[in-house]
């Protein structure tokens, strides 16, 4: 994908699932369901980038950007990112560029295959451009960014 999608598609967070079929962000297909008792039914665009909707509402939500595998069924995002952005990021630059997080959580134990994450930054992204949206930087245990996940503020 290429800067400018990427761009559109932040845009339409906050949004009903119809709304991204008429503005051409997303073609007409199925939003798929994870598991039956899951919150949520999701999009994938393209590998590595994965869109997710309210359940009862169908309302775009977050959308995700795998930049490292942290699960065999992983697959990396190879596209371009927006603004300052880059594939390989860790917490000691993300915070050198971004500054103090807005809310930071520490390392965290999760089941397996995943096991010990890096816990997580959270920053207003470019309000400029973005008012309202959310950016968060979720880290590996080695600290580097594996996970970037941009959501409407509520």
């Amino acid at each position: 994908m290429k800067t400018e999608e990427i761009e559109k598609i932040i845009r339409f967070l906050g949004s009903s699932h119809l709304d991204l079929l008429a503005g051409g962000v997303i073609p007409d297909e199925p939003l798929l369901q994870i598991f039956p008792e899951s919150e949520g039914v999701y999009f994938e665009p393209e590998e590595g980038v994965e869109m997710t909707f309210s359940s009862e509402e169908n309302v775009f939500i977050k959308l995700f950007i795998l930049l490292k595998e942290t699960t065999p069924s992983t697959l990396e995002y190879e596209g371009e990112l927006p603004g300052k952005l880059q594939k390989h990021m860790d917490q000691n630059w993300v915070r050198e560029v971004f500054g103090v997080p807005k809310e930071t959580h520490g390392p965290v134990r999760l089941p397996q295959p995943t096991g010990w994450t890096g816990g997580w930054d959270t920053y207003d992204y470019d309000s400029s451009l973005f008012p309202e949206i959310t950016l968060v930087f979720k880290y590996s245990a080695e600290m580097e960014v594996v996970t970037l996940v941009f959501k409407k503020n509520i």
